[in-house]
């Protein structure tokens, strides 16, 4: 007797799946990235680390990590240090991860020996022989999101979660064609990622040319003076509670953080926030105070906050008495003259509370800091246009990028 056609079409179509996958399925392995690499993070290298003389090593923080090619690193160390110190040296043809900061989740190729500092992590592939770099670089392009971990200290990718995390493995001529594959689907969007993020830079440097040409001119005023911060505003160093006591953190106030800087002037809100209780133990700032990063590789990043918040222990709050503008503050923070004088009395990127206060102000009548910043940032603003409209398409290119990336995979 003949099955219902509809019965016979179901079974073939049943059996036509599970022959598919009994063939498929050898031809694939899946592993734990822990089985088939190490990972590494590194140590904070000491300022006296770098030097201009002998051979440089290139130190890469999470800084530094903004697309597959690192293309610049604004510190290296002597080989020397790196003998005589516990630094952590990575080979070429590895991949490297930004772990915290800003560029949390971001991944880039290491194409030479250098060194990482602690918010960097290295994912060593020591199973070359059926695991292809590039192929792994992107397999973890398109999963690293699922492994922000969001915490009190900030966004981090989870270790843990990271080593769990379990990675496809066809044979490594189908994993060469995958690479193939992406990377011509992705020449021309990098090509443009790539132009666009020179006008970027292009029209930040403009920004910090309006910025000193402004500075430069109210040097040399009659109306000018330098004085010492603390005669026009308080200094209040930053704390973080502790995160062994849940009641400190809530909903009632922001706790602002280095990386909170990245909002730009108005620092608007914070992913961790604190209770009532908490913020009387890290100390509230009023609203329309200045909070500047006095340690790490933002040293000098500053912002205002907009409404009452705290900032952790790596910055300090200058909370304005009436004589002073928060703006006319913060541009000057921004400024060569003042970042100069920053980076001279820092030590190991850290500048004390008591060194800041050493800073050389420029001081002029309420009136006129109004006027400066008023038109400081109209000028300001016609730059930050053109710049935001870039950023935007950037941003919708890299939207693209990580499609077409998943998509393949």
């Amino acid at each position: 007797m003949q099955c219902p056609p509809v019965i016979g079409r179901a079974f073939l179509l049943s059996f036509f799946n599970i022959m598919t996958t009994a063939i498929i399925y050898p031809l694939y392995r899946v592993k734990r990235l822990e089985e088939i690499c190490f990972t590494e993070h590194g140590v904070i290298a000491p300022k006296s680390s770098y030097t201009a003389s002998g051979k440089q090593i290139p130190y890469i923080r999470s800084s530094d990590i903004d697309g597959k090619n690192i293309n610049s690193v604004k510190a290296s160390i002597s080989q020397e240090a790196v003998l005589a110190g516990n630094i952590k040296l990575v080979q070429g043809n590895n991949i490297l991860i930004a772990v915290t900061g800003t560029n949390a989740g971001k991944i880039a190729m290491l194409d030479q020996e250098a060194a990482i500092d602690s918010t960097v992590i290295a994912v060593i592939n020591h199973h070359k022989v059926n695991l292809d770099t590039s192929y792994l670089y992107y397999y973890l392009s398109g999963k690293i999101s699922s492994l922000l971990k969001i915490s009190h200290s900030g966004i981090r990718i989870s270790d843990y979660r990271l080593g769990k995390l379990e990675i496809m493995m066809p044979s490594l001529r189908q994993q060469t064609m995958v690479v193939q594959r992406i990377e011509a689907q992705l020449k021309d969007v990098d090509a443009l990622i790539g132009n666009l993020k020179v006008l970027a830079n292009e029209l930040d440097n403009k920004k910090e040319q309006v910025l000193e040409n402004a500075f430069k001119k109210i040097a040399g005023s009659e109306y000018t003076k330098k004085i010492k911060i603390t005669v026009v505003a308080k200094v209040q160093p930053g704390l973080t509670p502790s995160q062994s006591i849940p009641g400190y953190y809530g909903s009632a106030f922001p706790l602002f953080k280095p990386s909170d800087t990245a909002q730009g002037k108005e620092m608007q809100a914070s992913k961790i926030m604190l209770s009532d209780r908490g913020i009387k133990i890290a100390r509230l700032v009023p609203a329309l105070s200045v909070l500047i990063v006095f340690a790490g590789n933002l040293l000098g990043k500053a912002g205002i906050n907009r409404i009452p918040a705290a900032c952790n222990g790596q910055m300090l709050a200058v909370i304005p008495f009436d004589t002073i503008v928060p703006g006319f503050i913060y541009y000057q923070l921004q400024s060569a003259y003042m970042q100069s004088q920053i980076k001279a009395l820092s030590v190991n990127d850290v500048l004390t509370k008591a060194k800041f206060e050493e800073l050389d102000f420029l001081h002029m009548p309420l009136k006129m800091q109004v006027q400066f910043v008023e038109e400081l940032e109209n000028n300001l603003n016609a730059v930050q246009e053109e710049l935001s409209d870039i950023k935007a398409s950037i941003d919708t290119a890299l939207r693209k990028r990580t499609e077409i990336v998943k998509t393949i995979l």
